[in-house]
């Protein structure tokens, strides 16, 4: 359960830039840690994961 938690707070909340001089993308567990959270490696997502 505490994973299911991890991925769901660490996925952006807005579209994700392909242009690497873009800040990161905000995530819920920027705004909670102020920080981010790098325990999970960041993976590729597929087009239809951006419902």
């Amino acid at each position: 359960m505490a994973e299911a938690e991890q991925i769901l707070i660490d996925r952006p909340m807005r579209r994700v830039s392909n242009d690497p001089k873009d800040p990161p993308a905000l995530t819920p567990s920027m705004i909670l840690l102020m920080r981010s959270n790098a325990c999970l490696p960041r993976g590729k997502s597929k087009k239809e994961d951006s419902s």
